[in-house]
């Protein structure tokens, strides 16, 4: 595997209703890995907000629907809303542009909301798995060392 920074533009992400640029959003390539080899890989934001390793988007959601779950936790959202989200244990890896895995992050759970009004548009990295990375935030790219 390659031990040499992994670089990641940020993401736009647009204007509010009032028109004020939102601030571009930091990312990491995943590659995810289903128990029979099936692979979907994207972007994923550094959320220090999110208390586990990775929260579901849609396309996420459908790809797991023929796993079985691990478990049902519930979980804290904003303000004192809490919901369900089914957990999916699958493999993952930190990949390139190219696609190509630079890391491995082993087995980890993934985090699906039963109430599909909880899931993200975005596939989201939180500290359960950043505070095992090194990674640099400088305002314009993501860097992993790996």
């Amino acid at each position: 595997m390659n031990k040499e920074s992994i670089f990641y533009n940020y993401q736009s992400d647009g204007y509010d209703r009032s028109g004020s640029k939102i601030p571009d959003i930091p990312i990491i390539n995943l590659l995810l890995e289903k128990p029979n080899g099936e692979r979907i890989s994207g972007p994923a934001i550094v959320d220090t907000g999110f208390d586990g390793p990775l929260f579901a988007n849609e396309t996420l959601t459908f790809f797991l629907a023929d796993i079985p779950k691990e478990n049902e936790k519930l979980i804290g959202g904003f303000g004192p809303n809490e919901f369900t989200c089914e957990l999916f244990k699958i493999k993952a890896f930190i990949v390139d542009s190219n696609q190509k895995i630079v890391n491995s992050l082993n087995q980890i759970m993934v985090f699906v909301p039963t109430d599909f009004n909880y899931i993200s548009d975005y596939v989201i990295i939180g500290r359960e798995l950043l505070n095992t990375l090194k990674i640099c935030l400088d305002g314009k790219n993501t860097q992993f060392i790996p």
